[in-house]
């Protein structure tokens, strides 16, 4: 078997092609590698996204929780102001509705046995 030129010329073409599919083999699974490194750390990233959002919404739903506990407290206290308000009110329209001394005297004493 006889070796021409073209011969040689092909098999430097195959090796050449053969070196340059190499060497993109090479870089494409670095390539690969890179993005499955990148695609765990933004799974983990993720993760840790979602536990830190699960630990905000639950943080929110407490302070939405104790904000309606301190409405209803704040009622009942307003409730209460006025309850007692109105019990001074009549109280001191009791002690300005007296006449005397001794209907004041009898009233406290009443009041305070």
């Amino acid at each position: 078997m006889k070796f021409e030129f073209k011969d040689f010329f092909y098999i430097a073409l195959l090796i050449t092609a053969g070196y340059f599919i190499f060497s993109l083999n090479s870089e494409l699974s670095g390539a690969n590698k890179s993005i499955n490194t990148l695609e765990g750390e933004l799974e983990n990233q993720k993760s840790a996204n979602m536990d830190a959002f699960e630990v905000l919404e639950e943080k929110i739903n407490s302070q939405v929780d104790l904000t309606q506990k301190l409405q209803v407290d704040i009622l009942d206290l307003e409730n209460s102001k006025t309850a007692i308000y109105r019990k001074s009110n009549e109280n001191k329209t009791i002690i300005n509705s007296t006449h005397n001394a001794d209907s004041l005297a009898r009233l406290i004493s009443r009041r305070y046995r």
